[in-house]
């Protein structure tokens, strides 16, 4: 697949993807980071997923996984920290996080996902509006124009991060 005059920088993501993680392997690699591919089928995700997971189990690699997919992202992740508009809102142990998304912009990725089961329901939060420039966020909660929840403080003053359970920490007002 990879030709001999071939270049790391000429190679497209998905044929570089599985020589990177034979060289994190190879060249005893202590930290990565990967970016999800949201248009990569599934197979190929998971193939990618995996073998960082065994880098991460057998090795002790750890890494920066970006990603839109929390299901995926919980799947290789010890600590999960949920970002928008270049703010962290969330950032809890994965299993934490699963079973309790608290700030509305993780729980709407969390419902935009597949259920893991076809016959499974679950709540939809539905987030209306365009996302602001990051170049110009808006004030105080960045997420305030677009959040089901929103309060006349968000819009005027910044969240502070909180501790709300062992090692949880959300930016929101309602907690």
């Amino acid at each position: 697949m990879l030709g001999a005059r071939k270049v790391p920088h000429a190679i497209l993501g998905r044929c570089i993807r599985h020589p990177a993680i034979a060289y994190q392997a190879s060249h005893a690699i202590r930290f990565a980071s990967h970016q999800e591919d949201r248009w990569r089928s599934t197979s190929t995700k998971r193939v990618t997923t995996s073998g960082a997971w065994l880098l991460q189990q057998t090795l002790g690699v750890s890494y920066l996984f970006i990603g839109h997919d929390l299901a995926t992202v919980a799947h290789i992740s010890h600590r999960i920290a949920v970002m928008y508009l270049g703010q962290i809102v969330e950032l809890a142990d994965s299993l934490e996080l699963c079973a309790r998304p608290l700030h509305p912009y993780t729980q709407a990725l969390f419902t935009a996902a597949l259920p893991s089961h076809p016959d499974e329901r679950h709540e939809k939060l539905t987030i209306t509006g365009e996302v602001p420039s990051a170049l110009d966020p808006p004030s105080g909660c960045r997420f305030h124009p677009r959040c089901p929840y929103a309060m006349p403080q968000c819009a005027g003053e910044a969240p502070v991060h909180k501790e709300v359970a062992s090692q949880h920490m959300v930016a929101c007002h309602l907690y």
